[in-house]
């Protein structure tokens, strides 16, 4: 792939979005049968109009494509390259958070249908060639830039609590966002418990820890699945900070995990610091 300056002319730019979800599995459109180009497999997104910024274009195409208004998303890099026509096209890519329930969020209006593929799949897929550029993108970015789960009990918790994690989610995802990082936690329950939206936050929690770079878990009130999140990043040793309000007496066997640091704080205001301070720095880099 050339660089941009090595091209006096560009006759295509395309906008593309990338949904990973939190087992860095990417969103793919089924071309099977309905393509020109003959290829199997696809982004989605599509060309650039006259007047439009590359992240106007996207949001429309994601508009158009899956009836989906994408909101929170990050711009990866671009490449420009050549078609098999002859013709060069810049690519401009974009990656945002596949919702855990995507099934229901998305209404494909295009293609005969999608899946998640993990890179490695996704590598062997037939697709447009230099879509390949688009993958090996993906890849840096999954490899440069960290991951933070946070684990909290939301199921029985009071609402001051919830807003008191969700404020503090807040303030974690602006750091990450400041430093190119990511951020996500455990998913919050609808009062509808149905067996597949159980399986959905499974999936979704389960999925965010084994991603993760380092996980930071506070531990106010006692729960079933924050204990097994905490197992999962203890056995593939994931840096891991535990945090609790002063006097507040947590399991000796939670404390002894050798990938973990324990600290108390007396407002969750101090939550942020502590991060900066016992979590951040521990964090393995490529």
């Amino acid at each position: 792939m050339l660089p941009v300056q090595q091209y006096s002319h560009i006759d295509r730019r395309v906008s593309l979005m990338v949904f990973c979800d939190s087992q860095k599995r990417i969103l793919l459109q089924d071309h099977r049968g309905v393509s020109k180009a003959w290829e199997e497999w696809g982004f989605f997104g599509g060309g650039i109009e006259v007047g439009e910024s590359p992240e106007e274009a996207v949001v429309r195409e994601i508009r158009e494509e899956l009836s989906f208004g994408v909101e929170h998303f990050s711009f990866i890099g671009s490449s420009v390259g050549v078609l098999p026509d002859g013709r060069t096209i810049e690519r401009n890519v974009f990656m945002a958070p596949l919702p855990a329930d995507w099934p229901t969020h998305f209404v494909q209006c295009e293609g005969r249908g999608m899946e998640c593929f993990s890179l490695a799949w996704a590598y062997e897929l037939r697709m447009v060639s230099g879509d390949e550029a688009v993958l090996d993108m993906v890849e840096r970015f999954f490899n440069q830039h960290p991951f933070i789960f946070v684990s909290c009990s939301l199921t029985h918790a009071p609402m001051e609590f919830v807003q008191d994690m969700l404020a503090f989610q807040q303030a974690l995802g602006d750091i990450c966002e400041t430093n190119s990082w990511s951020v996500d936690a455990t998913k919050r329950p609808d009062e509808n418990e149905s067996e597949e939206l159980c399986r959905s936050i499974f999936s979704h929690d389960s999925g965010g820890v084994r991603r993760a770079d380092a996980v930071i878990a506070e531990l106010s009130y006692p729960s079933t699945g924050s204990g097994i999140e905490l197992g999962i990043a203890s056995e593939r040793g994931i840096p891991i900070l535990l945090v609790a309000p002063v006097g507040k007496r947590v399991s000796p066997f939670v404390r002894g995990m050798p990938n973990a640091l324990y600290r108390e704080y007396t407002h969750p205001n101090e939550l942020i610091d502590l991060v900066r301070t016992d979590l951040i720095p521990r964090i393995r880099r490529p």
